[in-house]
C-alpha cells in the first residue's frame, strides 16, 4: 500500500522538529525520527530505497519527515511523489536569525540562510498542496493550530495529542551519546531531543539576549522598510 507522505520544510530553526515530532506521534502517523535527508542532491542514489523502507514500514499510515533543507526541493518531490503534502514553516525573523546565531555563533551565515530560505518558502506558499505553520501562533494557540493542521493533514485531532513528551524518542541520534562529543551539529541533536521530549515552551527568550548588542543595529536595519527582511515578513503576515 501507497502511503501518503507528509514533508515538513522551511528555514531551520522555525520550529520543524517540534512540529513533526507532534504530527508524528498521532496514531495514524508513520514518523521518520531523523533528519532523512533523503531529496538533497546527495542522496540521489539511495532515495528510492530509503522510499521503499518507509512505504514498507508505514503499512498505510501518514508518513512524516522533516527535513528544513527540503524547502529547496519541493518541486522535485512533488514531480516524484503525486501523494505528498507539504507543512512549510516560519518565524519572526530576528527570533529565527538569533536561535541559527546561536547555533553556528557565525551572524552572517544566520541572515544569509534566513533570507534565502524564507525566499524558497514563499515560492511554495500559495500551493494547494501546501501549509504554512507560523512558529508563534503553534506555541501561543497549539490546540487552534494543530487543529487546522489536522484537517490539512487528513488527520482526526484529538486533545491527548499534546501529551506527546510523555512517550520518549530518541531524535535524529544513531550513535551512542557521548557528553564529550564536540561536534556543533551533535550537540543541536541533543538540545532537539530535549526539546522534542518536552512540552511546548511559551517563555522563549527574546532576540536581543542572543545575538551581540553591536549587531542590534544591523538586524533591526535588515527588518526595516523597503529592506528585505521587511519584505518577507510582510509577505508572511508578520507586518
Amino acid at each position: 500500500m501507497i502511503s501518503k507522505k507528509l514533508f515538513i520544510a522551511g528555514c531551520g530553526h522555525t520550529g520543524t522538529s517540534v512540529l513533526a515530532r507532534i504530527i508524528g506521534s498521532h496514531k495514524s502517523s508513520y514518523f521518520i525520527n531523523y533528519e532523512s535527508g533523503v531529496f538533497l542532491a546527495n542522496r540521489y542514489f539511495d532515495e528510492i530505497d530509503i522510499i521503499r523502507e518507509w512505504e514498507k514500514s508505514a503499512q498505510g499510515k501518514l508518513i512524516v519527515e522533516k527535513t528544513p533543507r527540503h524547502i529547496w526541493h519541493i518541486d522535485y518531490i512533488r514531480s516524484h511523489y503525486s501523494n505528498s503534502l507539504f507543512i512549510l514553516t516560519t518565524r519572526d525573523g530576528k527570533e529565527c536569525i538569533s536561535s541559527l546565531y546561536e547555533r553556528s555563533n557565525d551572524f552572517n551565515s544566520s541572515v544569509k540562510r534566513y533570507i534565502d530560505d524564507s525566499l524558497m518558502t514563499l515560492r511554495q506558499i500559495e500551493s494547494i498542496d501546501c501549509y504554512l505553520v507560523k512558529y508563534e501562533k503553534l506555541i501561543q494557540d497549539p490546540k487552534r493550530e494543530l487543529k487546522k493542521i489536522f484537517n490539512f493533514c487528513g488527520l482526526d485531532y484529538y486533545d491527548e495529542i499534546l501529551n506527546f513528551h510523555y512517550k520518549k524518542i530518541n531524535w535524529n541520534i544513531k550513535k551512542e551519546l557521548n557528553k564529550n562529543e564536540s561536534s556543533i551539529d551533535f550537540k543541536h541533536d541533543i538540545l532537539r531531543n530535549i526539546q522534542v521530549n518536552s512540552p511546548l515552551n511559551k517563555n522563549l527568550r527574546n532576540w536581543q539576549e542572543r545575538i551581540p548588542k553591536e549587531k542590534h543595529k544591523e538586524l533591526n536595519k535588515l527588518f526595516n522598510e523597503p529592506n528585505i527582511g521587511y519584505r518577507i515578513m510582510k509577505k508572511f503576515g508578520y507586518k
